[in-house]
């Protein structure tokens, strides 16, 4: 099972979108850039919430934002199944 494209291409598209490179990134929510990048190939299989809740600090996100992307996530690994 992969995680779908949606979570990925949200998460590339708001590093992008904020002028980032994964090595900013990494910096910025604490995690590795080899997380991040298997994240955005979907390399990783399952992200645990508490990455993405890294991933959606380093971003910026606001807690509406985080709370979508944890639910597409969670949605998409149901789909998946």
């Amino acid at each position: 099972m992969k995680l779908r494209n949606s979570v990925r291409e949200l998460l590339v598209d708001a590093r992008w979108g904020r002028g980032l490179t994964q090595e900013e990134l990494a910096k910025l929510s604490g995690l590795s850039i080899r997380t991040i990048s298997d994240i955005e190939r979907g390399q990783v299989l399952r992200p645990r919430a508490a990455t993405l809740r890294m991933l959606a600090l380093g971003l910026g996100m606001d807690d509406t934002e985080t709370k979508a992307l944890l639910r597409m996530a969670h949605d998409s690994m149901i789909i998946d199944r």
